[in-house]
C-alpha cells in the first residue's frame, strides 16, 4: 500500500532577474515511481506561505497522469504576475489520492511599469553659450530602479531640428 505523497524537488532558486517579459522556465521536478503521478498544479500569490491575494489559480503544469515523473522546465503565467513579487507554489497528486503542497518553490519579480520623469523646471527661455546650468528633473523606478539615465539635446522642441548633443549619459546616485 502506498501511503507516500509523490515527490518535489525545488532546483529553482528565487528568479532575481526583473522579468519584462513572458519566456523564463522554472526547474520544479515532480515524481512518484509507485503509484504514479496523477496532477502537477501551481499557483501564484502576493505573499509568501499561500498569503496575500491569488493571483493565479491551482493550474495544471502538464499532463502527466500515469507517468512515473515531469522534469521538464515550465514557464508560469507572467500575465498574471503582478508588478513586484510573486511567490508560486506547486502541488502534485498521485493517481490514488495522495498528495504534496511546497509553498514558495520559488519567487519572480515583474517590472512592466516605466520609469516616471518628473520635470520641476520651469520654462527655461535663455540662451546659454557655455555649458554649466543645472535643471531641475527628477528619474525613478520604483520596481527594479534605473538602469541608466540619459538625455540629448536638439535645435527644436519634440527631438525634431538637428542634434546638438546625442545621447549623453547623467549619472544615478
Amino acid at each position: 500500500k502506498d501511503t507516500s505523497p509523490p515527490g518535489i524537488t525545488d532546483n529553482q532558486p528565487g528568479d532575481d532577474t526583473w522579468r519584462t517579459a513572458f519566456g523564463a522556465t522554472y526547474n520544479v521536478d515532480f515524481a512518484d515511481p509507485l503509484s504514479r503521478l496523477g496532477g502537477i498544479e501551481y499557483a501564484i500569490y502576493t505573499g509568501t506561505g499561500l498569503t496575500g491575494t491569488q493571483l493565479k489559480p491551482w493550474t495544471p503544469i502538464a499532463s502527466v497522469a500515469g507517468l512515473p515523473d515531469h522534469t521538464t522546465d515550465w514557464v508560469v503565467d507572467f500575465f498574471a504576475a503582478q508588478n513586484g513579487f510573486n511567490y508560486v507554489s506547486v502541488r502534485a497528486s498521485d493517481t490514488i489520492g495522495n498528495s504534496a503542497t511546497v509553498a514558495d518553490v520559488f519567487y519572480l519579480k515583474k517590472d512592466t511599469l516605466l520609469p516616471g520623469i518628473t520635470d520641476n523646471q520651469p520654462g527655461d527661455t535663455a540662451w546659454r553659450g557655455a555649458a554649466g546650468t543645472v535643471y531641475d528633473v527628477d528619474f525613478n523606478d520604483g520596481q527594479s530602479g534605473l538602469d541608466r539615465v540619459e538625455y540629448a539635446v536638439w535645435t527644436l522642441t519634440g527631438q525634431t531640428g538637428s542634434t546638438v548633443l546625442g545621447t549623453a549619459a547623467i549619472p544615478i546616485g
